[in-house]
């Protein structure tokens, strides 16, 4: 039987740079605040090499400010590329702020 051929994770050294086989390199990620709840707008941080903390402890703030380096966590989606996060009106739930700087630094 043959087998599918498995993706490269990114090392350490490589961090948030790293990328598999096929993707775009993201240094983004989708962020909330300790203070979220079910109604809170999502936010987008710009990652350090030490990638996402899915655990909470995010190391950066949020493009917009209102998320503070370690007072928020990563969320498992990925902002997309610069033409669908810039269709403003198809994300009701991320922080308006932090997708048109999102957009302006892609």
């Amino acid at each position: 039987m043959e087998k599918k051929a498995s993706k490269k994770l990114p090392t350490k050294k490589e961090g948030a740079a790293g990328k598999t086989e096929g993707e775009v390199k993201n240094h983004f990620s989708f962020c909330e605040s300790i203070h979220a709840t079910s109604l809170s707008k999502w936010h987008i941080r710009r990652l350090t090499d030490e990638g996402p903390k899915h655990g909470g402890g995010i190391d950066t703030d949020s493009l917009c400010g209102r998320v503070e380096k370690g007072r928020g966590w990563d969320l498992e989606v990925k902002p997309g590329n610069k033409e669908l996060m810039g269709q403003t009106d198809k994300w009701p739930f991320v922080c308006k702020e932090c997708l048109q700087r999102y957009v302006e630094n892609m």
